[in-house]
C-alpha cells in the first residue's frame, strides 16, 4: 500500500485470505477428528459392556490419533500434507467406530439385512423358475431370435447360488462368536447385486418371448396392412402417373420387395417374426411416405397449372388488347411498333406452345415446361404490350 500498487495489494490480500480459510478449514477437521475419536473410544467402552470385542476398533483410533499428530507437525510447514494426513486419520477415526462403538448397531442393522436376502433370494427362486418356463417357449421360436440370450438362465442360477453362498457366510460372520460385522455387511452388499443381476438375466428371457410371441401374433397383420398400403400408393401413383416423379414409385418398389421378403420368411418352418414384422412395418412407412410424397408432387403440379391457366390468361387479355388497338389504329402504327408487336407475338406464342408441350410431357418435364411457359406468359403480360401501345401513340 505504501507503494501505491492497489492491484498487487488487493491480490495479495486475497491470497492470504484464501490461505487463512484453508487453515481454518484445516484446524476445523482436526478438532473435529479429535472429538471423534473420544466419541468412538467412549462407544467402544460402551459396546465392550455388551459383550463385543472392540481390539480392532480401538487399534484403529489409535492410528487414527497417531495421524493426527503428523498432521499437526505438518501442518507449520506443509498445509497440504497436513490435510492428506487428516484425511487418513478420519477414514481411520471411522473404522475405529465401525469395529468399535459401531458394532452394536451394525449387528442389528446386519440381521436386519440378512431377513431382506433371505426373501429377495426365495422371489428369485421362484423367478429363475419362471424363466426356465419361458426359455422352454423360447426355444419354439427360431434359433438367431433368441441366441443372444442363450445360457442366461443357467448365469441367473449361477448369481443366486453366488449369492446364497454370501447369506450363509454373512449369517455366520455377524454372530457374537465371530463378530465379524463389517465382513457381514459386505457380504450382503454383495449378495444383493448378485440377485440384482440374475433378476436382469430372467428378465431379459421373459422380455425376449414377450417380444416374439407379439411380433407373431401380429405379423401377418402387419404384412396385409402393408401391403394395403402399398396397393393404394400404386393406385394413385398411376391415376396421376404423369404429374408424379421416380421417388415415390422406387419408394414403392422397395416396400414390395420388403413384403416379398417378409412371406418367404413367414413361409419356413420356424419363421424369424421379428424380422417379418420389421419388414413389414418399414414397407408401411415406405409406402405411407411414398403416397404422401405423391399428393405433395401431384398438388404442386395442380398449383402450376392453375398459375399458367392464369398466366395465359394475363397474356390473352394483353394481346386482345393490341388486337383491337391495331384494328381501329392500324395506320398509325410505325414500323418499330410493328416489329415489337410482332416479337410480342411470337413470346405469347411460344408460351402457348410451351404450355400444349406440358401436357403430353411427364413428371419433372411436365413441371418444368409449366414453369417456362408461365415465365414466358408473365413477361408477356408485365409490359411488353405496354411499350408497344405506347410507341404507337
Amino acid at each position: 500500500m505504501t507503494e501505491h500498487r492497489a492491484a498487487d495489494a488487493i491480490a495479495a490480500a486475497g491470497a492470504a485470505s484464501a490461505t487463512i480459510d484453508q487453515l481454518n478449514g484445516t484446524l476445523a477437521s482436526y478438532s473435529d477428528i479429535r472429538e471423534g475419536i473420544s466419541a468412538g473410544r467412549a462407544g467402544a467402552e460402551k459396546a465392550t459392556g455388551q459383550g463385543y470385542r472392540v481390539e480392532a476398533g480401538l487399534a484403529a483410533l489409535d492410528r487414527s490419533e497417531g495421524l493426527l499428530r503428523e498432521a499437526a507437525a505438518a501442518l507449520e510447514q506443509d498445509v497440504a500434507k497436513a490435510r492428506a494426513l487428516l484425511e487418513q486419520a478420519e477414514a481411520a477415526r471411522a473404522e475405529g467406530v465401525a469395529r468399535g462403538g459401531g458394532m452394536p448397531a451394525l449387528h442389528k442393522a446386519n440381521d436386519e439385512h440378512l431377513a431382506l436376502v433371505e426373501q429377495a433370494g426365495q422371489q428369485l427362486a421362484g423367478a429363475i423358475t419362471e424363466g426356465r418356463t419361458a426359455f422352454a417357449l423360447v426355444d419354439e421360436f427360431a434359433e438367431n431370435t433368441w441366441s443372444d440370450i442363450r445360457g442366461n438362465g443357467s448365469e441367473a442360477e449361477t448369481a443366486a447360488d453366488h449369492a446364497h453362498a454370501l447369506w450363509e457366510r454373512a449369517t455366520q460372520r455377524n454372530t457374537m462368536e465371530q463378530q465379524d460385522f463389517l465382513g457381514a455387511q459386505q457380504d450382503l452388499n454383495e449378495a444383493d447385486k448378485q440377485i440384482a443381476f440374475a433378476h436382469t438375466l430372467v428378465a431379459s428371457i421373459l422380455q425376449r418371448l414377450k417380444d416374439l410371441q407379439a411380433a407373431r401374433d401380429t405379423a401377418r397383420q402387419d404384412i396385409a396392412s402393408a401391403q394395403a398400403d402399398i396397393d393404394q400408393g400404386w393406385s394413385y401413383v398411376h391415376s396421376n402417373d404423369p404429374d408424379v416423379g421416380k421417388q415415390p414409385e422406387q419408394a414403392l418398389a422397395q416396400a414390395e420387395a420388403l413384403i416379398k421378403q417378409a412371406n418367404v420368411e413367414l413361409a419356413k418352418q420356424r419363421p424369424d417374426w421379428l424380422a417379418i414384422v420389421k419388414q413389414a412395418r418399414e414397407a408401411n412407412l415406405l409406402a405411407d411416405q411414398s403416397l404422401t410424397n405423391a399428393r405433395s408432387e401431384v398438388e404442386a403440379m395442380n398449383k402450376l397449372r392453375e398459375q399458367a391457366t392464369h398466366a395465359q390468361q394475363l397474356a390473352t387479355g394483353e394481346v386482345q388488347k393490341i388486337v383491337q388497338f391495331t384494328a381501329v389504329h392500324g395506320d398509325d402504327i410505325p414500323a418499330s411498333s410493328e416489329q415489337k408487336l410482332a416479337r410480342l407475338q411470337n413470346d405469347v406464342q411460344r408460351a402457348y406452345q410451351v404450355l400444349k408441350a406440358a401436357e403430353q410431357a411427364e413428371e419433372q418435364t411436365r413441371a418444368d415446361d409449366l414453369r417456362e411457359a408461365i415465365t414466358r406468359m408473365r413477361i408477356a403480360s408485365d409490359d411488353s404490350a405496354a411499350r408497344v401501345l405506347e410507341s404507337s401513340l
